[in-house]
């Protein structure tokens, strides 16, 4: 586990379309202030990303802050027993939560879901 995960009780679930990386937009480096703040509140923290290189350097940085980063090809939304493994999620970005919506919600009935409007560009 990771050490800044050890004594955390709340698991929060992002999903974005890439990993959050500062040196590429502004986007990024307010997700990635997000995801320290939530560290800092000790939440644990999984980012799955649809279009993920896990050695990027950018996935690599939020592994090395405690951020578990993971495909959405790998992500698992409950246990055996049926119980969700997250408290609150976060969809990122309108073709995402299109894509992730309903899944979080049949998988997760009771989670509350955050939608994150980045990059909506209808009010601009």
């Amino acid at each position: 586990m990771l050490p800044s995960t050890r004594l955390s009780t709340l698991r929060m679930l992002v999903i974005d379309a890439t990993v959050p990386c500062v040196m590429r937009d502004s986007g990024s480096v307010r997700l990635f202030n997000f995801l320290r703040i939530l560290l800092g509140r000790r939440y644990h923290v999984t980012l799955a990303a649809i279009d993920l290189d896990p050695d990027d350097i950018c996935s690599l940085r939020l592994n090395m802050l405690g951020v578990r980063v993971i495909s959405t090809s790998e992500l698992e939304l409950s246990s055996v027993s049926g119980v969700c493994d997250y408290n609150l999620a976060m969809l990122s970005r309108r073709s995402v939560a299109e894509s992730w919506m309903q899944v979080l919600r049949l998988a997760c009935p009771e989670m509350p879901i955050i939608f994150d409007t980045v990059d909506l560009h209808l009010l601009r």
